[in-house]
């Protein structure tokens, strides 16, 4: 019954860091003004929107972006108001028009602090119920979230391919090859990071099941004598007083 706890609560503590890791990732890019607007800049975005669509003033984009940008991302995340633009043609409202998605997107920022609680309460169980194989379902639960948090690694960098496979229309042309460079860069950047923290995982579980080892080991040099069992006298023959 404890073997089985413990397999539980690794895998547990495994999904846990796996959510908490990926969704800290996409807090840091994806929901970041500041890195999406650094990440224009460096493929300059609205300078290849401007080639694409010459009736638009850059300059204007680039205003507009980083005006919506913190409050689209809050209307994602914290259930603001729809931000509006304003490109020359008319004010546009600029948010998620779909309640089921903008409840999924608010109750990101919820799911990310009941996985870290869930970390915290997972490890202080499995120091405590798993005993002398605590070090080894740690290992395995590192080991877990590091395969999770490089399936995501993979799914992201996989995911400009199919956003802009979806804007192959003769209609969302222009958009694609404005946004392809943008996209990209975005998403393989956050791959990479993913990618990063993964091995960094990976190399706990791999210290974590070295040490369980090293301890074993030692364990196994240093037990002492069994109780009733005394040594052999230095010189045999000569009894002892």
């Amino acid at each position: 019954m404890m073997k089985f706890l413990g397999h539980l609560l690794a895998l547990l503590l495994s999904t846990a860091l796996s959510i908490t890791v990926t969704l800290w990732t996409l807090g840091h890019t994806l929901g970041s003004a500041t890195y999406l607007e650094h990440q224009a800049d460096q493929v300059k975005l609205y300078d290849q929107i401007h080639a694409q669509v010459p009736a638009v003033d850059p300059a204007l984009v680039q205003t507009q972006v980083n005006a919506i940008l913190p409050q689209f991302i809050d209307h994602l995340l914290k259930g603001a108001p729809t931000p509006v633009a304003d490109f020359g043609s008319g004010p546009v409202n600029v948010g998620i028009s779909d309640p089921k998605i903008l409840g999924i997107t608010n109750f990101l920022p919820t799911v990310a602090l009941y996985a870290e609680l869930a970390i915290v309460a997972m490890i202080i169980l499995i120091i405590i119920v798993g005993g002398q194989r605590r070090l080894t379902l740690l290992s395995r639960a590192a080991f877990g979230a590091a395969t999770g948090v490089g399936l995501s690694a993979a799914i992201f960098w996989f995911s400009p391919s199919i956003i802009l496979g979806l804007l192959s229309k003769p209609d969302t042309l222009s958009i694609k090859t404005a946004f392809a460079p943008f996209l990209t860069a975005v998403f393989h950047d956050l791959a990479t990071q993913l990618a990063i923290a993964a091995l960094v995982l990976l190399g706990i579980s791999v210290a974590l099941r070295l040490i369980h080892g090293a301890g074993r080991l030692k364990s196994k040099f240093s037990k002492q004598p069994k109780p009733g069992k005394t040594a052999n006298p230095p010189f045999p023959g000569i009894a002892r007083s």
